[in-house]
């Protein structure tokens, strides 16, 4: 089971540009609560990246690569490292570039790499990144938006990518939309594997249940999803649309929260100040935990006495 975002329901049109997700042409307005994240490259005036990650409560980032020019200028080597890394140059000096993306230990060793304290790679909330517009250690900071063409990004087939894709239509029940080779892709799961007809395309030619047809009619209705971590999140931009038959419910409160869960249990924090918050509400979540705990302490206290009496009535029957 995934916890996502409904940005869109049956029946709207969802696009994201740079970034920025619109409903039927509108921004998407935010919840009071909701904390969008994205990915930014931050410029420092002097090597202090590990303070900055600290200050700011960074969960996600890292400090960029140091390469040094001669290598990094090779014939070819951006686009061959492109290939199978997301790998960015975010900025240049007389001697050496300063490099951002996701490489492995080989490359790393192979291109004599090193890490930059000066050039960040890292995750901020737009409340935090309003903090930075006001600390004299940063010398640029930018939000990150893909150039790149993705095509693990639904439909699979337009030069989308996870920052700029649509519009999209989001199918509604009792709806038809004309199908071709142009609209197929955005509705073949829907028809198949949500909606079970047989499917078949010869050519311009659109079978569905052994029937001729350039059109469909919608049984359900369908959502679209998106994490608010936009640069870290599977959701509706790579897997389409989610079915009204697929959701079971919606969170409520959040019982646990861990920082670093994905770095082993010894770096595990668990993050007190979330621990049982509601989900929904205006303004910052309350934490009901202490609540919990006392009604914990009631229930333990009453059931020691309870056992208690038990056992008195017990041996007084005797």
């Amino acid at each position: 089971n995934y916890v996502k975002r409904c940005v869109g329901i049956a029946g709207d049109s969802i696009k994201i540009i740079d970034g920025i997700v619109y409903n039927n042409n509108t921004i998407l307005k935010m919840e009071d609560r909701q904390k969008v994240q994205y990915y930014y490259n931050v410029k420092l005036n002097k090597p202090d990246a590990s303070q900055f990650i600290k200050d700011y409560e960074v969960s996600e980032g890292y400090s960029a690569f140091v390469i040094s020019n001669d290598i990094w200028d090779i014939p070819g080597l951006k686009d061959e490292l492109n290939k199978n890394h997301e790998i960015i140059e975010i900025d240049r000096d007389s001697s050496f570039s300063q490099i951002t993306g996701n490489v492995n230990q080989d490359i790393f060793d192979k291109l004599k790499l090193s890490y930059s304290q000066t050039h960040l790679f890292v995750n901020l909330t737009f409340e935090k990144f309003e903090k930075t517009k006001n600390d004299t250690r940063i010398a640029k900071i930018e939000r990150r938006i893909s150039d790149k063409i993705e095509r693990t990004i639904f439909p699979h087939t337009k030069a989308w990518n996870v920052d700029n894709l649509g519009p999209i239509y989001i199918p509604e029940a009792g709806k038809t939309v004309t199908l071709n080779k142009e609209t197929l892709p955005f509705y073949k799961m829907v028809i198949t594997e949500y909606e079970k007809n047989q499917l078949e395309v010869s050519g311009d030619i659109i079978k569905i249940n052994g029937e001729v047809t350039d059109s469909y009619t919608f049984k359900q209705n369908y959502y679209w999803m998106m994490g608010d971590n936009r640069h870290n999140s599977e959701d509706s931009r790579y897997w389409g649309f989610v079915p009204e038959d697929h959701i079971v419910g919606k969170p409520i409160f959040i019982w646990m929260s861990i920082d670093g869960i994905n770095d082993g249990i010894k770096n595990w924090k668990i993050r007190w100040d979330r621990l049982f918050t509601t989900v929904s509400g205006d303004g910052e979540p309350q934490s009901y935990f202490k609540y919990f705990l006392i009604l914990l302490g009631i229930y333990f206290v009453g059931d020691y006495f309870w056992k208690k009496k038990k056992k008195e009535k017990e041996l007084n029957d005797l």
